[in-house]
């Protein structure tokens, strides 16, 4: 007889990422799982590339500094945004979504709650739009 997930009471050890564990603790006031009481479950295990913090913060700055850096809109003459920068600010590596025809768009998710995102799509490498959610 298999028991439903609630039932089986998982712990760490059943989990391949901190962001497996984050969902079932949320899903199921698996509280046990947060050692530290910090809000994040299993602490120990890995993330994926694609879940860290985002901030309102990091998206103010990469919004602003995208705006002032589209050559487009403001006559500058400064290069756009790249992945890297965005890496840099978000302090994580985010998701790539997909790429096809010099397209690429990427994802960045927060651990807490995964509804909050911001993506970013690329188009030869620039950036050509931004959205948030969750937020």
């Amino acid at each position: 007889m298999i028991l439903p997930v609630k039932a089986q009471n998982r712990q760490c050890s059943d989990f391949s990422y901190s962001h497996e564990a984050q969902q079932y603790m949320r899903t199921y006031n698996a509280r046990y799982l947060d050692t530290d009481s910090d809000g994040l479950a299993c602490d120990s295990l890995p993330t994926t590339p694609e879940y860290g913090d985002v901030t309102r913060e990091k998206w103010d700055e990469i919004y602003s500094l995208s705006y002032s850096r589209n050559s487009r809109l403001r006559g500058g003459n400064q290069a756009p945004l790249t992945l890297y920068e965005i890496q840099s600010i978000m302090g994580f590596s985010g998701g790539k979504l997909y790429g096809r025809n010099g397209a690429e768009k990427w994802v960045w998710r927060d651990l807490r709650n995964p509804s909050k995102k911001i993506e970013i799509l690329f188009l030869n490498r620039e950036v050509k739009q931004l959205t948030k959610s969750g937020f």
